[in-house]
C-alpha cells in the first residue's frame, strides 16, 4: 500500500494498491542479474472474507529466477510495529545491512534470528530467494600504496610535454625549451612555437578568395538614363577590391570591403562622375560621389543592393 493511499474498503484497495505480482512482473522485464523486494506489511486483513491474504497476514509470493522475496514474519502470520522509529524487521534489517562483508543471504538470517530474539518467537521473519550467485551488499575494499621504485618514477619532461603539447599558447612552449632544451620533445616544442606565433587566420576566412565578376545595374530613375558597368574584383583573406577606370578621373568607380566567413558584406562604392546624363540628380562630370552596397555571398555566387534612397542599383558577383 502506498503511504498516502486512502484504503476503506475492498474497492479502493484495488484501485489505490499495487498488485505486488505486478510489481515482480515489471521487474522481470528490466532483466536484472538481482532482484529484491522486501515486504515490510504483514499485518490483519480487515477484507478477510473477499482478499486473498485470509485473516492474518500475506500470502505467499513466489520468487522468480534472479528475485529475493523478504516479509517481515511468515506468510500467514502478523509483524509487530515495535516501539522506535522503526518497526523491528526494519531495525534489524538496518543494523544487519551496516554490517560489511555479508551476503545477502547471511544479512536476512541475521534479520531472522535477532527478530525471533527480541519477539520471543512471535515473529519470524521469512524469505523466498532463487538467487543463483552471490551478491554482498556492503563491500569493503582496502587499497595499500605500493612503492614506486626509481624505474616506476614519473616521467616529468613526459608529463610537462603532455600538459602542453596541444597549448596554442607560445609561452608553453618557451617555458618547456627553457627547461629542457636538448629535451626528447624539443625539436617539436620549436616546430610548435613557430607555428602557434604566426597570426591567427580566422576561421574560414578565405572561402571567398579569388577573382569575381562584379556586374553594376542602375536602372533609369528620377530623370537619370540607365547604365551598366562591369569590372573586375579580386578577393583576398576576405578582402573585396574592384576598380574600375582610374581612381580620380571621370568614369571611375572603387569597390571595396569585408566579406565575413557567413558570406555577408558591406562595401563602399565611390567614384567619379562620367556622363552627367546618368546621374539622378544632374551631377557634373568629375563631380566625387560615393555609397554603401549590403551584399552577401554564398559559393560562387553574390547579390548586393545600394543603401540609400537616391537611386535603385544592384550588383552581381560571379567567381
Amino acid at each position: 500500500m502506498p503511504v498516502d493511499a486512502e484504503i476503506e474498503d475492498e474497492a479502493s484497495t484495488r484501485v489505490a494498491a499495487v498488485d505486488v505480482e505486478l510489481l515482480l512482473e515489471q521487474m522481470a522485464e528490466a532483466k536484472n542479474r538481482v532482484n529484491m523486494v522486501i515486504l515490510d506489511a504483514c499485518r490483519n486483513n480487515p477484507f478477510e472474507r473477499r482478499m486473498r491474504g485470509g485473516s492474518r497476514g500475506l500470502a505467499a509470493v513466489d520468487a522468480a529466477r534472479g528475485t529475493l522475496v523478504a516479509y517481515a514474519n511468515a506468510p500467514g502470520s502478523v509483524a509487530a510495529d515495535g516501539d522506535g522509529k522503526n518497526g523491528l524487521y526494519t531495525e534489524e534489517l538496518l543494523e544487519a545491512l551496516r554490517e560489511p562483508g555479508l551476503k545477502i543471504e547471511e544479512v536476512f538470517k541475521r534479520v531472522r534470528i535477532n527478530v525471533a530474539r527480541r519477539s520471543k518467537g512471535a515473529q519470524t521473519p521469512w524469505k523466498s530467494s532463487s538467487l543463483t550467485g552471490d551478491l554482498v551488499v556492503n563491500v569493503t575494499v582496502n587499497v595499500t600504496a605500493a612503492a614506486v621504485s626509481p624505474a616506476q618514477a614519473p616521467d616529468r619532461e613526459g608529463l610537462f610535454w603532455l600538459s602542453i603539447k596541444d597549448s596554442t599558447d607560445p609561452a608553453a612552449f618557451e617555458a618547456y625549451l627553457k627547461q629542457y632544451p636538448q629535451g626528447t620533445f624539443a625539436p617539436l616544442a620549436r616546430q610548435r612555437l613557430a607555428s602557434v606565433s604566426q597570426p591567427a587566420r580566422p576561421r574560414d576566412l578565405g572561402r571567398f578568395d579569388g577573382a569575381w565578376n562584379v556586374t553594376v545595374e542602375c536602372p533609369a530613375h528620377g530623370g537619370a538614363s540607365a547604365y551598366t558597368r562591369r569590372l573586375l574584383a579580386q578577393v583576398t583573406d576576405g578582402a573585396l577590391a574592384a576598380q574600375l577606370g582610374n581612381v580620380g578621373q571621370p568614369g571611375s568607380l572603387t569597390l571595396s570591403g569585408k566579406i565575413q566567413p557567413d558570406g555577408k558584406a558591406s562595401l563602399d562604392a565611390r567614384g567619379m562622375v562620367g556622363d552627367p546624363r546618368n546621374t539622378a540628380n544632374r551631377l557634373s562630370q568629375g563631380t566625387a560621389f560615393a555609397y554603401r552596397v549590403d551584399a552577401a555571398f554564398e559559393n560562387t555566387r553574390g547579390v548586393g543592393n545600394r543603401t540609400d534612397d537616391v537611386r535603385p542599383c544592384s550588383l552581381t558577383f560571379v567567381k
